[in-house]
């Protein structure tokens, strides 16, 4: 998979070769983030990648290089309703409410004046709660700890959880646990390896706060909403996805002092029912636009689609970064130029 995946990313910076600075001039260019940090981060080195503050800047640079972008006035009018967001520029965003992204970002965004969405989950303001994929990135650092340096511990904890310590390996049990969406099964893991989230949130403070996120706005960017707790969407029933949309942009409207609130899907849109979402954006005042992934798994998206930067942190140095990005996904989404339907209105039509 990881070659499959360099391959394409080669081929596309051939692609991005062959079409020069294109401007893209009929698609939406969202480049999304989640972590930024020169730093070790154990609630996320071992589910995702991200990028330090200099391939970040990197990055940054080459997009306003080659791009032009979303200026603030025309993001607040499109959260606003009351404009469309222009086609053929790039954006920023950052999801799951990450403080460690103040620091970094701050700087280089404030610098060239540019403005960004933060999607924030809202029950991990204020370091509340942990997000279920953070905390599985802590139990595999953890477990990794256990495994080096007290093989019998290791051994013992498997033990505890049902495995057969001489049929899995820590490999194996990483991969199995990154691929967990058990709560069950998680916090079981979690308590085998002694792994205390409560402690974790007391001491490194991994999330934004309510105050944080109402003085972005001070900084040139928006507060949006992410759902309540990262929940995967789908895998709720109707009910369940309104409370998750309208809840959440209730609480950052109440932070921020404005609505709508934009609105970005956790994980996508995908296996969701659009005229659903539809009715829930006509029907509450507080739901803004929304904003969604791009990806081989979601190639329509509903709403806003944005590229996931992170998965490619390792390409980061090329100068040819960003068209690499937008070339990757031309190519394994089979679609040219044209990457969402015209679902991204906060008030769609019945």
């Amino acid at each position: 998979m990881k070659l499959a995946k360099r391959l394409l990313f080669d081929f596309a910076g051939l692609s991005a070769e062959l079409r020069g600075s294109a401007k893209y001039p009929n698609s939406y260019l969202g480049f999304n983030f989640h972590a930024v940090s020169n730093d070790y981060l154990p609630h996320v080195a071992n589910i995702s990648s991200y990028l330090s503050a200099n391939q970040f800047e990197n990055c940054i640079e080459a997009i306003c290089r080659d791009f032009k972008l979303v200026s603030r006035a025309e993001m607040a009018a499109f959260i606003a309703g009351e404009a469309p967001l222009p086609r053929g520029k790039a954006f920023f965003t950052f999801d799951d409410g990450l403080s460690v992204c103040l620091g970094p970002v701050l700087s280089v965004m404030e610098k060239r004046e540019i403005p960004a969405v933060f999607f924030i989950p809202t029950d991990f303001l204020d370091n509340k709660s942990l997000f279920q994929r953070h905390a599985v990135s802590l139990i595999i650092g953890k477990a990794r700890e256990v495994y080096r340096s007290d093989r019998t511990q290791f051994e013992n904890a498997l033990t505890r959880l049902g495995f057969s310590p001489k049929a899995i390996t820590f490999s194996e049990f990483a991969n199995r646990l990154s691929g967990c969406r058990n709560s069950v099964e998680i916090e079981a893991a979690r308590e085998a390896f002694e792994v205390d989230t409560e402690a974790f949130l007391s001491r490194e403070r991994p999330y934004l706060s309510a105050e944080q996120a109402r003085s972005l706005s001070d900084h040139g960017f928006f507060a949006g909403a992410h759902s309540l707790d990262h929940s995967d969407l789908s895998a709720l029933p109707r009910e369940g996805v309104e409370r998750q949309i309208i809840k959440s942009c209730e609480i950052i409207a109440g932070i921020v002092g404005s609505k709508p609130v934009p609105f970005a899907f956790p994980h996508s849109s995908l296996g969701l029912d659009r005229g659903h979402l539809a009715a829930i954006a006509r029907k509450c005042n507080y739901v803004g636009p929304f904003f969604d992934s791009l990806s081989r798994f979601n190639p329509s998206p509903f709403g806003v689609p944005r590229f996931d930067i992170d998965p490619f942190a390792e390409f980061a140095e090329k100068k040819d970064f960003p068209q690499r990005i937008i070339s990757y996904f031309d190519i394994i989404t089979w679609r040219k130029r044209r990457f969402c339907d015209d679902n991204s209105r906060k008030k769609p039509s019945a």
